[in-house]
């Protein structure tokens, strides 16, 4: 079960491309625009960090009438596996380790006044 923080985690693991033809007038700011080579079906790739720079982007394509094709990736860097790990929620697996860590700390202590007892 995912909860809204694992939600949250999991959107910001997301990378944008919008692909298009050609670029409308006014794109918003902090947008990243590469050219690609004029052999392929696209010729240019706007790259949106997050959902509200996205939904601004598509908003420019929708108001200038130009096709474009969305697509949405998990982004591969080191961190991603431990925010966002598959199948499994970050939350949980936090508490998880939590207390086990706890447990170990708990143990060692007990222990270590048992044997002063003894």
């Amino acid at each position: 079960m995912k909860t809204t923080l694992d939600r949250l985690l999991a959107n910001l693991t997301l990378r944008h491309e919008v692909r298009c033809i050609c670029l409308p007038k006014r794109l918003p700011p902090l947008v990243k625009v590469k050219a690609l080579s004029a052999t392929g079906a696209w010729r240019h790739v706007v790259y949106c960090k997050n959902d509200q720079q996205l939904e601004q982007v598509l908003a420019s394509f929708k108001l200038a009438r130009l096709s474009y094709t969305l697509n949405t990736f998990t982004r591969t860097d080191w961190w991603v596996r431990w925010l966002n790990p598959q199948g499994k929620s970050f939350t949980y697996s936090l508490v998880w380790n939590l207390a086990m860590v706890s447990g170990v700390v708990w143990g060692s202590v007990n222990a270590a006044g048992l044997l002063k007892l003894l």
